[in-house]
């Protein structure tokens, strides 16, 4: 922590959430040494315990809640990187894989209410965080319906249900698959690069919700694809997504797991017996890790899927009309390009154009009353 800094400043606490980030990246996401699944739990609990103090430090303290705007955000930003699937825990237990899925629901309920106040200036983070909590609200929605062998449905009241969502959450999980794309598409207008990851999103967003329907109704089969996108089963939509993902979204294979996992045991054993070079030996663990991802997987499906450098300024005569046809982006131009409304854009342009009015209001004034001066002389 900065020297200086009392446990009540907002840096302060800003930087014990950054710290608590960096470890849950590094532990789970970019580790180079292996610990037993025993240590990684009791290391999971101990962080989900400061992680929660934190939270409620944040909430409890009017400084801290007016100062951190994001809190919120940043915590449940955490909460889904601990529970999604991981390098270091690529099979997730189901109470994560739920928490991860309440989480993504959290996260984007928080952009939804900014989205909707008109508050969307952050447009890099907003988008970073948006797609991230998208993708994996997508993939536990889908994966949790499709999971055949552990869906039941009770003899008496007849509720379909999983050990990660039941019958009831999927209004809530439909509203947010319907609204979370309109969030990429206000981002959008201000940085167009987006708009591909938008289109996308809607599209699969938009099966996804009508597979869950089918879910609840009991009418879902393995084979089955949507009405609205035919072609779109279960296994086209977990590659997309699985391309779309630096880390694969899905829980592995339980045996590919283990494989990957004794793997990477005996290379760090050799390592420590001096029996390989440290350089080698890296470079085989990073490929150990990267087999519980998607070995397969190194590059998005589409060259201009990454999240492109920041373009604020241009704006897009793109609306939410806007779909994606054989991996083409089409959309229904519009004459008005300026056809939209604040949210996304930034109060320096908001404040700039009124003080620009305001002047010009001004000059009109002062231009009559000399024109009237030269009447009356």
């Amino acid at each position: 922590m900065p020297v200086g800094l009392g446990p009540s400043s907002p840096t302060a606490h800003v930087w014990a959430l950054r710290r608590m980030e960096a470890e849950i990246m590094e532990r789970l996401y970019y580790s180079q040494s292996h610990t037993d699944d025993s240590a990684l739990s009791t290391w999971d609990s101990e962080i989900r315990v400061r992680l929660a103090a934190w939270h409620q430090a944040t909430r409890q303290s009017v400084s801290l809640s007016e100062k951190l705007e994001f809190a919120e955000i940043h915590y449940h930003m955490q909460r889904l990187r601990l529970s999604r699937p991981s390098p270091r825990r690529p099979v997730p237990l189901p109470e994560q894989q739920k928490e991860c899925l309440a989480a993504a629901v959290a996260v984007l309920r928080e952009f939804d209410v900014i989205a909707r106040l008109g508050k969307l200036f952050y447009i890099w983070h907003a988008a970073h965080c948006v797609v991230e909590a998208g993708i994996c609200l997508l993939a536990v929605a889908i994966e949790a319906s499709t999971a055949s062998s552990n869906t039941s449905i009770t003899a008496t009241s007849e509720v379909r249900t999983t050990e990660i969502m039941s019958v009831g959450d999927v209004p809530i999980l439909t509203r947010h698959l319907k609204t979370f794309p309109g969030i990429l598409w206000k981002i959008a207008r201000r940085w167009p690069a987006i708009v591909h990851h938008a289109a996308t999103l809607e599209s699969l967003s938009t099966a996804v919700a009508e597979r869950l329907q089918q879910w609840a109704a009991g009418t879902l089969t393995a084979t089955t694809s949507t009405s609205s996108s035919p072609g779109t089963s279960a296994a086209a939509i977990k590659q997309k997504l699985k391309d779309m993902s630096l880390f694969s979204p899905f829980p592995m294979d339980a045996e590919a797991a283990r494989r990957a996992q004794e793997e990477l045991s005996r290379l760090q054993s050799l390592r420590g017996l001096g029996t390989v070079n440290s350089a080698d030996s890296a470079a085989d663990v990073n490929t150990a890790q990267t087999t519980v991802t998607d070995a397969d997987i190194t590059a998005p499906f589409d060259a201009n899927w990454a999240l492109p450098p920041l373009s604020p300024g241009q704006v897009l005569a793109f609306s939410s009309s806007a779909t994606l046809v054989d991996g083409t982006v089409t959309a229904a131009s519009t004459d008005d390009v300026l056809d939209w409304d604040f949210a996304g854009v930034g109060f320096e342009e908001i404040f700039a154009a009124l003080i620009q009015a305001n002047h010009g209001e001004g000059e009109d004034e002062n231009t009559q009353g000399n024109q009237a001066s030269e009447l009356v002389s």
